[in-house]
């Protein structure tokens, strides 16, 4: 604005009549500037747009889960959990390790070393020494019973009579024609007369043996 602009207007007014009129002295309205308007207008658009995006996120943005009556916020609901392992931990410390187990099993020796007895039919009565005991030569180690061998003596001397009987039948009863017919059951009968005596014998002499060693104190063997 130029100087003279901002000046009253002094100038007098002719009339009509020709009387001069002094003009009052008044402010001029200062012009308009365009370019400040356009910068208001332009903020209170900005405002204007920041305050509706701000409400529209709040109206658009998912309800918040309500807090528990602890102030904690709920988790929210997942699928299907997957199977967990549970786990015990401890402290690592310092203790000391038992070295025997106590259980239940079988012992199976390393080598396998057979004992026997020969005892030939005969039934152990009485062991005199225990397991592990010390024991010198010819010491007592058992008493066996010889019933055993007394019952087996008794039976061979009874086969023995049967089969001298049928023998005897055989050879009294037959004629001179059945005894050609009979003499395969002759000799069958004398092969059994002669096994049945030899049975006998042998039992005869375990018998006698068995009974002069438990005399002596000693352990028998099979003859």
């Amino acid at each position: 604005m130029s100087p003279e602009a901002s000046q009253p207007n002094l100038d007098p007014t002719p009339l009509p009549n020709g009387e001069p009129v002094l003009a009052t002295r008044s402010p001029l309205t200062p012009a308009r500037l365009p370019g400040r308007t356009s910068l208001r207008s332009l903020a209170i658009g900005v405002g204007i747009g920041l305050v509706l995006a701000v409400i529209g996120g709040r109206l658009l943005a998912p309800s918040a889960p309500a807090e528990s009556a602890d102030g904690e916020a709920p988790v929210a609901a997942a699928g299907p959990r997957a199977a967990t392992q549970t786990v015990t931990v401890a402290e690592a410390e310092v203790t000391s390790v038992q070295r025997t187990l106590a259980a239940t099993g079988t012992a199976n020796a390393f080598e396998l070393l057979p004992v026997t007895a020969e005892t030939g039919g005969l039934r152990i009565e009485r062991v005199l020494v225990d397991e592990g005991e010390a024991v010198r030569a010819g010491q007592v180690l058992a008493v066996f019973d010889s019933s055993v061998l007394r019952a087996q003596r008794q039976q061979a001397i009874a086969s023995v009579q049967q089969a001298e009987a049928g023998l005897a039948e055989l050879r009294a009863g037959a004629r001179v024609e059945e005894r050609a017919r009979a003499q395969q059951a002759v000799r069958s009968a004398e092969a059994g007369v002669a096994q049945a005596r030899s049975d006998l014998e042998l039992v005869e002499k375990r018998v006698e043996r068995n009974e002069l060693l438990q005399a002596e104190g000693r352990s028998p063997k099979t003859a």
